[in-house]
């Protein structure tokens, strides 16, 4: 037998089994999640998956049908609203949701656009800005000019050239790139992408030949100017009162340097104009950005006066020399928002995570927050507010879960930390600090969600990546291995997961989104992916997975409520539901199906009746402390009640 051929053979085979061993340890190593056939996976809605920072869901339309969203840092991000069919659709564009309203899908991703006409493509992936002229067979150079406010550098430059000159004036820096790409040239630049960046390229191009982003839009002048803004959170209520929501969107601040800039940054506050799109206002409203490093944000109304305020969490890291304080938005009578956060002892100085409820159950909201390692309950006194409970953890807190577990009429927490989690279990107001296995809780995870995933009454604990954990009558749990994602250990390393009704059947769906440790064989499940991704230059180690899986377990009752409040809080943000079965009463406030990090916008509550075919009652305790009760309603539905009907 030919020599030659007999090695070839053994090439071949030799590639052949590798590639299995390859393929195999990826099933391997991949998160294995548990459903015991309780669980149903479907196609994930998640579309943008690249550099995901918060997942959350909310009613957007007002059509009773949950939508979803996510926030990407300066990436594109999700809005994808729900259908009876079970499809979602991206409405993000067509809501002028865009961080370009100018340039829609511009921002950062992980691959770069189809690059198959003859032009000037101008695009970000994986952080950097590329500038590459494809075809132009007929321009020696395309040359164009860059102004910025931060330094920039040069990553890569093929058949390109770069001079870039930085210079400061009265505190302010100020950098320029004069810039020159050759035909199939490319230029890199490497830098900050959430600031203003003003190019003005020479017109020896058709401008329909310069394509913006990864849909390739050209602009309308030979100058123009790109924006990413690095959005951390969104905010959702019917703020103009018309029927549609509208969503405040907080961003970052340019990683602390946002105050050493000349340009003026902005959250931003997307009113509807009483048809799809929604408008920035945010600083005709009165928001100030002041150099807040927004991470998260809530409406609440914390002094009852019937008028929604927002709260924004401000600060970076206990080592950043300069203290930014959290922000308190004030409603007022004209609608404008006024910062008082240092006027009624909320001005906290450090990076932190929050929760608002009623946590002394005198019909205002109270502030829950974290300060790095440290966690503090804030009563509201009369629209002051006062420390009354402070802890140390060993390591700083990633979320609080908030729900009355023992059903005492009591809210609780489930405390998520990056080291050992806790559970503060209240009895009567007062909160004491307790190891969670003591009631067969994990002291560990990294988010946690309370679900009553079964509808039997009791809520019970999703926790990433660890799994469901089912509550008894005793008020201990078990671990039940579904959605169990341990093996291997240690592969997953951040996690988000949202618990909603998808298709209004009564059980609780969900979505995981999660980001595994890299390695070559998270970057390369198949021969094929790897090519493709390695052609693409996609950096896999920003990319996060998701799963969708529709819940298959309850044959229980159950009661999902949606209110409806007065015209200055439409969402009845602060309210507490009261149901009311033959064998318990369960309490819940708006606010505690929230399952987002950073966001807000889930205000549907979810009662598990078990075997309870009819609730005795419910009992709405609204916001400014007047009662509804509605006497026996039916079970197995989704029930509106409003504030202003009988």
């Amino acid at each position: 037998m030919n020599k030659k051929f007999v090695r070839f053979s053994q090439l071949f085979f030799t590639a052949f089994i590798t590639i299995l061993l390859i393929t195999f340890a990826w099933k391997l190593w991949s998160p294995t999640i548990k459903t015991l056939g309780n669980f149903s996976p479907k196609p994930t809605p998640l579309t943008a998956t690249y550099d995901i920072f918060d997942l959350g869901v909310v009613d957007a339309n007002n059509d009773n049908i949950i939508d979803v969203f996510t926030l990407n840092h300066s990436a594109r991000q999700n809005l994808l609203l729900g259908s009876e069919s079970g499809e979602f659709v991206d409405v993000l564009s067509d809501w002028n949701l865009d961080q370009d309203r100018q340039f829609a899908w511009s921002e950062d991703t992980d691959i770069q656009p189809p690059i198959n006409s003859p032009g000037l493509y101008i695009y970000r992936q994986n952080f950097d800005l590329h500038i590459r002229a494809n075809q132009l067979q007929n321009l020696d150079k395309l040359r164009g000019t860059l102004k910025l406010s931060l330094p920039i550098e040069v990553k890569k430059n093929h058949l390109a050239e770069a001079n870039i000159q930085e210079n400061t004036s009265a505190g302010k820096n100020q950098t320029t790139v004069d810039f020159s790409v050759q035909n199939n040239g490319e230029l890199v630049l490497q830098g900050f992408p959430e600031i203003l960046h003003s190019f003005e390229i020479t017109q020896n191009i058709p401008l329909e030949q310069i394509y913006i982003g990864f849909q390739k839009q050209p602009p309308e002048s030979y100058n123009f100017d790109l924006m990413w803004r690095d959005r951390h959170s969104m905010a959702w209520t019917d703020f103009n009162r018309d029927g549609y929501k509208d969503v405040f969107i907080g961003r970052g601040a340019v990683r602390g340097k946002m105050a050493d800039l000349s340009e003026r940054f902005t959250d931003e506050l997307f009113v509807s104009r009483n048809d799809i799109t929604l408008q920035d206002q945010a600083e005709k409203l009165g928001f100030l950005k002041e150099g807040c490093p927004g991470r998260q944000s809530a409406w609440v109304d914390f002094n009852n006066d019937d008028r929604l305020d927002l709260y924004t969490i401000c600060g970076r890291s206990k080592d950043d020399p300069i203290p930014y304080r959290n922000q308190l938005y004030q409603q007022t009578t004209n609608g404008q928002f006024i910062n008082v956060a240092s006027q009624v002892g909320l001005d906290l100085p450090q990076a932190g995570y929050m929760f608002w409820f009623d946590a002394d159950n005198d019909k205002d909201m109270d502030l829950l927050t974290s300060q790095e390692e440290n966690v503090y309950l804030y009563l509201n006194e009369a629209g002051k507010f006062q420390q009354r409970f402070s802890e140390t953890l060993n390591k700083s807190i990633i979320k609080f879960a908030v729900s009355d577990y023992d059903l005492d009429g009591d809210f609780d927490v489930y405390i998520v930390t990056a080291g050992e989690n806790a559970l503060l279990i209240n009895t009567e107001g007062k909160y004491t600090l307790t190891n969670p296995n003591s009631i067969g809780l994990p002291s560990k995870g990294l988010t946690a969600n309370w679900v009553d995933y079964n509808n039997d009454s009791l809520p019970d604990l999703h926790v990433v990546p660890s799994g469901l954990y089912s509550q008894n009558a005793q008020h201990t749990f078990e671990e039940t291995q579904l959605l169990d994602m341990r093996f291997p250990k240690f592969n997953t390393w951040n996690a988000r997961s949202v618990w909603f009704d998808a298709n209004n059947d009564g059980a609780r769906d969900v979505i995981i989104a999660f980001q595994q440790t890299p390695s070559i064989l998270q970057e390369t499940p198949s021969l094929k992916d790897r090519i493709l991704n390695q052609i693409q230059k996609r950096d896999t180690s920003r990319i996060w997975q998701s799963r969708f899986y529709q819940n298959k377990i309850s044959d229980h009752h159950w009661l999902e409520v949606k209110l409806i409040g007065s015209p200055g809080n439409p969402e009845a943000i602060g309210a507490k539901v009261q149901v009311k079965t033959a064998d318990k009463t369960q309490v819940q406030q708006i606010g505690s199906s929230e399952n987002s990090h950073y966001s807000q916008g889930h205000y549907r509550l979810y009662f598990g009746l078990g075997k309870q075919d009819k609730p005795d009652s419910i009992q709405v305790i609204w916001p400014d402390g007047t009662v509804k009760t509605i006497a026996q309603p039916v079970a197995d539905q989704l029930l509106t009640i409003e504030k202003n009907t009988k």
